[in-house]
Order: C-alpha cells, then sequence, then structure tokens
C-alpha cells in the first residue's frame, strides 16, 4: 500500500538531516569499495559498501522528491 502525504509546506530539520546522511552515505560507500583491493575482499566489506551506497542514493531520491514537492506547492503547483 502506497501513502501519499501531503507535500511539505516548510523544510524542517529531519529534512536537513536527511540530505546531509545521504550526500555522506554516497562517498562513504565509494571509498569503501574502492579499498577492496588494497585490505583483499572481504564479504562484510563488499556488503558495508554496496549497502551504504544503496542507502546514499535510496535517501536522495526522497530528499530530490520531497524538495520537488515542496517547490511546487511554494509556486502554486500543487498536484
Amino acid at each position: 500500500m502506497k501513502h501519499h502525504y501531503p507535500p511539505p509546506e516548510r523544510i524542517s530539520l529531519i529534512d536537513i538531516q536527511r540530505m546531509v546522511t545521504g550526500v555522506v552515505s554516497l562517498p562513504a560507500g565509494i571509498v569503501i569499495l574502492a579499498r577492496l583491493p588494497a585490505i583483499g575482499l572481504s564479504p562484510v566489506a563488499v556488503i558495508t559498501g554496496l549497502a551504504f551506497l544503496a542507502f546514499g542514493i535510496y535517501r536522495t531520491s526522497v530528499v530530490a522528491r520531497r524538495y520537488s514537492l515542496y517547490r511546487n506547492r511554494s509556486k502554486g503547483r500543487c498536484s
């Protein structure tokens, strides 16, 4: 079941926290995966790096979608 939340009325502190965690997770995942050859191929490191990348991509997409809703609402084009 998909939830349809109303567009945000303003950017809150939790939105800023989501932006920061998304932006920080992407390079963290890349660094973990890039360092794999130097430390040896470890399944835990591969899973951790991929998890950070996936979380960063997901979080960034959520932030982009909410920001788009916020901009459309502020311009009076709410759907």
